[in-house]
């Protein structure tokens, strides 16, 4: 394997005389007169027979030099060949290393600072060929900078190292070919022009910095593995489609990969439906997918493919990937055939306008976040079924945000282990279509509905001054948190429609009620299974209910201290032994008014700072 220096300035990629088997590019400063060219002084380098001479300022040949006269290297004179342009008048002119040839299949390409002139008002542009090259490196960039154009095709059997500063313009793919580990990529900040092609059986690379091509071109995972180590690869799409190899793609701590194709050069931005009999994909690491650009306007839009199950995944075997979704009015469709995949977020950023659709499966798994974002004019399609966060780590919180208010979310069921926002505007909504479980929080910004289905809770939130419609209908909302499980502090806004809907609290350890001030069907103080252990409830506010019940005893329900609470039926039953406590967190007397021609239904009850009116109507039993 032999070094082969790119030394004669502008040109193109197989002229052998552009190459030598040396960085020993000469400037001087001379003129030349016939067949001999006079030295007066020498900038760098030493002058040699067989060196080709170029003008600096066009890159034009001089000639050769054929002989030395009273030059011996430096200042002097010495015999060129005849062919080349005369030029008497002085000037910078620069002499490339010996002649060698163009690299072949068993050498390196190396482009350095000596590869173009050093004056800095004239570039070196290198136009390639079809080439294969074992590392291709561009070290260091001239003084003038160095551009390489043309749509040549490459074909790098090791390492790509390109320095910051040169530019990438050429649009011919490069394919990597190696069979063997330990080769790198590194392009230290400049963007390359060409798609990048991974086709090595066996073969591995590892990016060596951020790397980033054309937001037109591919990066393709045919054959070979791919270690992002921590650094962040960008491209127009990622395709890692039908092969029968196996191929792993390993995501580094932080490592992400941008996707920025604008659905109309490129409309798959990212495939991952590399699953055959014989093939598969794995993903070592989390893996972080961004669509990072969306055109304005594009009816097309940026479709993302995956075949994947989740058994190819190491290091989160239970979930998949992040895909997070940015930009303009694009539509956006999420492609995801197997019904086995569970990713680890599926988010938008918030004011999203793009359209988005979730299709080719009935039921999706989110392990944690799924955020949402709409103006509410974009169109957004999800499963019917979504299960979000099954044994997902505690803290998380998942978002679905201004969903349209002409849309319907199919989520049922929706099972959720983390926080389920609805971040919405006064006028959009949310509408239930089926039970939905939500085991850490929800809450509402804007309209809920629940259409009559049950609703099982850890909290429910609804704390802010929109405007905005919570309807209960008729199914039963239970409350199975802890602290405060129910909270409309600030009411602000709100219209709330109980229905004929049930609250059913059943934590076994103290829950705290805030209602607001609103109307509520039935309040009902229970635990999780053991009647005999249910966490006390405290209700503050002063709110209306039809009624309050208990399932099982003993336990407690406080009214904070001067809250009135009126009950159109008081329902608490305990048993001998096992009482029913109705009194107040802070020892501080409350007010609980009966209205209404309902029942007063007290027994083995406990009371104390209860004022009770009308008095005529409460009767406790023993």
């Amino acid at each position: 394997m032999a070094d082969k220096y790119w030394v004669g300035g502008t040109g193109a990629w197989g002229t052998a005389s552009k190459w030598s088997d040396s960085s020993g590019a000469v400037e001087f400063v001379g003129y030349r007169a016939a067949a001999v060219l006079t030295v007066t002084s020498v900038v760098r380098g030493t002058l040699a027979v067989g060196q080709t001479i170029y003008r600096s300022d066009t890159g034009v040949s001089m000639g050769t030099i054929t002989a030395l006269g009273t030059g011996t290297g430096g200042t002097g004179t010495y015999t060129t060949s005849a062919s080349g342009t005369v030029s008497s008048a002085p000037g910078i002119y620069m002499a490339g290393a010996v002649a060698s040839s163009a690299p072949t299949s068993a050498d390196n390409a190396i482009f350095d600072a000596n590869s173009g002139f050093s004056n800095a008002s004239v570039p070196t542009t290198v136009t390639t060929a079809a080439a294969t090259v074992v590392n291709l490196t561009v070290s260091a960039v001239p003084t003038g900078g160095i551009t390489f154009t043309g749509t040549g095709t490459q074909s790098i059997s090791g390492s790509l190292s390109v320095a910051s500063g040169a530019v990438w313009n050429a649009t011919g793919n490069q394919t990597f070919t190696s069979t063997s580990t330990g080769n790198t990529i590194s392009t230290n900040g400049v963007v390359m022009g060409c798609a990048m092609i991974l086709n090595g059986v066996g073969g591995s690379w590892t990016l060596g910095s951020n790397t980033a091509i054309a937001s037109g071109k591919n990066f393709t995972m045919t054959n070979g593995s791919l270690n992002l180590s921590t650094y962040n690869l960008t491209c127009g799409g990622f395709i890692c489609s039908g092969t029968t190899a196996n191929r792993t793609l390993t995501f580094g701590s932080g490592a992400q990969i941008n996707l920025t194709g604008d659905g109309t050069t490129i409309s798959t931005v990212l495939n991952l439906s590399g699953k055959t009999a014989t093939g598969q994909l794995t993903v070592v690491g989390s893996a972080v997918f961004n669509l990072t650009n969306a055109n304005t306007g594009n009816v097309n839009g940026r479709t993302v493919t995956s075949s994947m199950p989740n058994g190819n995944l190491v290091g989160q075997s239970d979930y998949w990937c992040t895909l997070n979704v940015t930009g303009g009015d694009s539509f956006n469709t999420v492609y995801l055939p197997s019904t086995d995949q569970v990713w680890k977020s599926i988010t938008t950023t918030s004011g999203f306008t793009g359209n988005l659709s979730i299709t080719g499966t009935s039921s999706m798994g989110v392990k944690q976040n799924l955020e949402i974002y709409s103006n509410g004019y974009n169109t957004i399609t999800l499963p019917s079924v979504i299960t979000i966060g099954a044994g997902a780590p505690s803290g998380t919180t998942t978002l679905i945000g201004s969903i349209p208010s002409s849309v319907t979310v199919s989520n049922a069921p929706c099972n959720v282990n983390c926080s389920f926002l609805y971040n919405l505007t006064s006028s959009q909504n949310i509408t239930l279509t089926g039970n939905t479980s939500v085991q850490a929080s929800l809450t509402s910004g804007a309209s809920f509905n629940a259409n009559n289905y049950n609703v099982t809770v850890g909290k429910f939130l609804s704390n802010n001054a929109n405007t905005r419609t919570i309807t209960m209908g008729s199914g039963t909302w239970t409350l199975t948190g802890s602290s405060t499980v129910w909270d409309i502090t600030d009411a602000t806004g709100l219209t709330l429609n109980c229905g004929t809907s049930t609250l059913s609290l059943t934590s076994d350890v103290a829950k705290t009620f805030i209602g607001g001030g609103q109307t509520y069907n039935v309040i009902n103080q229970t635990g999780s299974g053991d009647p005999y252990a249910i966490g006390d409830l405290t209700i503050v506010g002063n709110n209306n209910f039809a009624n309050i019940t208990n399932t099982g005893y003993p336990c407690s329900v406080l009214f904070t201290a001067g809250s009135t609470n009126t009950f159109g039926n008081f329902s608490l039953q305990g048993a001998s032994g096992n009482l029913v406590t109705i009194s107040s967190p802070t020892a501080a007397q409350h007010n609980l008014v009966k209205s209404g021609g309902g029942l007063v239904q007290v027994g083995y009850c406990d009371i104390s700072w209860s004022n009770a009116s009308p008095a005529n109507t409460w009767y406790a039993a023993p």
